[in-house]
């Protein structure tokens, strides 16, 4: 596991609403109240309504399902042995991030008094 997620504790993640979903041509970010903004660079996976599994190379905004996160509170978060962020929301659906592992930050979170690379 990254030593990075390991290492840090992210209940100020939860009850937290989703408030924007910005996408970007390399990078998508998921903007939470209380100014918390996650994103990334590399694989997701979003599961609930149908699955999305997408690669940044690719373009996960074509058959996006994330819009419906808008409105949405994290519920839990945990992270996994294979490197990854996995957030659950109030529908019940999962959006799995994971951390590259290459030389460059594919994870960031960003809060107030809180700056997270991975």
């Amino acid at each position: 596991m990254s030593a990075i997620l390991q290492a840090e504790e992210f209940s100020f993640l939860r009850g937290k609403e989703v408030i924007q979903i910005c996408f970007g041509l390399y990078q998508i970010q998921l903007r939470l109240h209380e100014k918390i903004c996650i994103s990334w660079t590399h694989h997701f996976d979003h599961r609930g309504r149908g699955t999305i599994s997408a690669d940044m190379t690719e373009n996960p905004t074509r058959d996006t399902t994330l819009l419906s996160l808008l409105g949405q509170t994290v519920e839990r978060v945990v992270t996994s042995t294979d490197n990854a962020l996995i957030l659950q929301f109030s529908n019940n659906e999962i959006l799995t991030i994971f951390v590259s592992g290459g030389p460059y930050d594919s994870v960031s979170i960003t809060a107030p008094g809180k700056n997270i690379y991975a």
